[in-house]
């Protein structure tokens, strides 16, 4: 009987045990199940707000403005004559809205930049009148002739209209392109019409998420269509941002970009940008109050006068004037050691957008300034500068040639260390740019330049050894480049001048009259002396290989190839007048007299004979 019960126990249990593994598994697969649909649910809902984000970035697609424009440029025979203009500059409005999916603002774009247009027509046509209409009480007029070259600019205007899609400023500007030899009243002479336009829309578009302000510029540009655009986003018109640019705090601006709060692109429903005129109050320190709070944005109003801060070219530039005529030698020149980094980080912030101070050779005009100024802690700031990004070192790359480059400023000036040309040059910088500035003489290359002096050579060509790893190829880029070969040298003789030891002349007088040279140095020294026993070796070693034209360098330098120093006077003069006026010397007291009395000798007839004839000793003299 205890066997039987005992054998009921074991069979009722392993029933218990397979019915609780049976209920574990059920329980199991139960929780499986609400873990995927758990799983699903999120992904579902991620779904959703990814779909949500979508729909929101494809409405908010719909209200952006197509970022393409065509340039019109339209020349006429009479000044007044905008009508052929007036029509392609209204078929390029309407080219500018397709990517705009909504009829009505497109209509409604077109229309109000229509009527801007409209009123500097009507004021065009209307101009002999000089009375106010309704249609032209808000456009303002300016008259002015700014002679460059053959082209005379007769006309700058300016209008602004606004509806409830957006306020639409036009300026447009007329000259007048006179062939050489014509007179302005001539019948050959054209006028050119420049057209630029602004847009930016209105409060109710910028709540519904529009984020771009358009700016569209409607003019040539050298030999190239040149559209401008300013990205911007629409934030709330009390964003801390705004207040914080208007009392000029720095540092605080700088953590709320830091932790991304704010861009230095955010703008409020009446289109004030802080960080476009670039960064008003951050540039702003160390400047007077008067200037502090600039507001270009003004410019969507009727009362604003542009006339300063278009270009010759018609290109919108009001940030142009602020930073070079205010904020650069200001700052540049005084207490630049406390203020060097704000004005990098400005700087660099107003770069990263393209925004529009940044314009061709604007980097370049910098760095100039920089070195003109003597600026306090010009390494430090030259080399932040270049640190800003490659967007720094492609412009000073290809900028125009009417700029100084760099590595012009160092062979010209000397005023930096080669450390701030090394990290240009790590940073992808050329040292073969071709520049023309007005102090010289003809395009150079820093080559080409350092060769007006042993000084300036023996700068150069020291530190090309120093940092660069293959001469040869350098020499070879340098041929090719053209400016050098065009002077006569090739690479074989390029390099022999780059072997040669080079003894770097120190004195700072003319060896003649005794005029110290020194003081025109720091602008346009390169064209106030000479250095005839050194253009003499350079004649040696470029002409090497054709004796006529070596005789020839060498005759023309005549008397002055003994000397070390000359300036430009004496350099003119002939060998007849320096030899009477070394007999005027030798008679009058002048500062010959003064070496007799040091030396307590007296020159005979002989010596003085001697003396007149030659030129080896540097003498000095008095021309009374």
């Amino acid at each position: 009987y205890s066997g039987n019960t005992a054998s009921l126990k074991a069979a009722f249990k392993k029933e218990k045990v397979a019915e609780f593994k049976s209920c574990l598994q059920e329980t199991m697969s139960t929780l499986r199940l609400a873990l995927m649909m758990a799983s699903h649910t999120s992904h579902n809902t991620q779904h959703r707000a990814l779909k949500k984000e979508i729909e929101t970035l494809q409405l908010q697609q719909t209200l952006q403005l197509h970022q393409t424009t065509q340039t019109v440029t339209t020349l006429s025979k009479i000044s007044d004559d905008l009508n052929n203009h007036k029509l392609e500059i209204l078929a390029a409005v309407h080219q500018m809205m397709p990517g705009s999916s909504n009829p009505v603002y497109r209509h409604g774009v077109e229309f109000g930049l229509k009527q801007a247009f409209e009123q500097i027509s009507s004021v065009t046509m209307s101009e002999v009148d000089a009375q106010p209409t309704p249609l032209t009480r808000r456009s303002t007029t300016k008259r002015r002739q700014v002679y460059e070259e053959r082209r005379i600019y007769k006309r700058y205007q300016t209008s602004t209209t606004s509806t409830i899609f957006g306020t639409f400023h036009i300026s447009s500007q007329t000259c007048a392109l006179i062939p050489e030899g014509s007179d302005q009243d001539d019948d050959n002479v054209q006028y050119e019409h420049f057209t630029s336009i602004r847009v930016h829309p209105s409060r109710w578009l910028i709540k519904m998420g529009f984020q771009y302000h358009i700016n569209a510029m409607i003019t040539q540009t050298s030999q190239e269509w040149r559209p401008l655009f300013l990205k911007s986003y629409a934030v709330p018109d009390d964003a801390i941002i705004f207040s914080l640019c208007k009392t000029g705090d720095i540092e605080a601006v700088k953590k709320l970009f830091s932790a991304r709060v704010a861009t230095p692109w955010d703008t409020n429903s009446t289109g004030w940008h802080p960080c476009m005129s670039p960064l008003h109050a951050l540039l702003a320190v160390g400047i007077p109050d008067s200037r502090r709070f600039i507001n270009t944005f003004r410019l969507f109003t009727s009362d604003i006068d542009l006339s300063d801060d278009i270009s010759q070219k018609g290109e919108i530039s009001p940030m142009f004037t602020m930073i070079e005529s205010h904020c650069i030698p200001i700052r540049y020149s005084s207490n630049a050691k406390e203020t060097y980094p704000d004005t990098v980080w400005a700087l660099a912030a107003a770069s990263s957008n393209n925004m529009d101070i940044v314009y061709p050779g604007f980097w370049s005009k910098v760095i100039d300034d920089v070195v003109i100024f003597e600026t306090l802690c010009v390494d430090e700031l030259l080399n932040s500068i270049l640190n800003i990004g490659p967007s720094v070192i492609t412009e000073l790359n290809t900028s125009p040639c009417g700029k100084r480059s760099i590595c012009h400023s160092y062979v010209q000036f000397g005023e930096f260390s080669e450390t701030v040309l090394k990290t240009f040059l790590s940073k992808g910088g050329s040292l073969h740019i071709i520049s023309k500035d007005d102090s010289f003489r003809q395009p150079h290359t820093p080559t080409s330049l350092s060769l007006y002096s042993p000084a300036s050579f023996h700068l150069w060509v020291t530190f090309v050894k120093e940092s660069v790893e293959n001469l040869e190829q350098f020499l070879e880029d340098e041929i090719s480049t053209g400016v050098m070969a065009e002077e006569g040298w090739d690479t074989n003789s390029l390099r022999i001048l780059f072997n040669m030891d080079v003894n770097p002349f120190e004195e700072d007088s003319c060896q003649l009259c005794a005029k110290s040279v020194t003081e025109d140095y720091s602008f346009e020294h390169m064209n106030y002396v000479t250095y005839p026993w050194w253009d003499k070796q350079l004649a040696g070693i470029k002409w090497a290989a054709n004796s006529e034209r070596l005789e020839d360098e060498i005759r023309n330098l005549g008397w002055r190839v003994k000397y070390s120093l000359l300036c430009n006077n004496c350099w003119s003069l002939s060998q007849e007048e320096v030899e009477e006026a070394l007999e005027y010397a030798r008679w009058s007291g002048g500062r010959i007299e003064e070496l007799e009395d040091e030396d307590s000798s007296t020159e005979s007839d002989a010596e003085s004979e001697e003396l007149s004839s030659d030129y080896d000793s540097p003498f000095l003299l008095s021309f009374g």
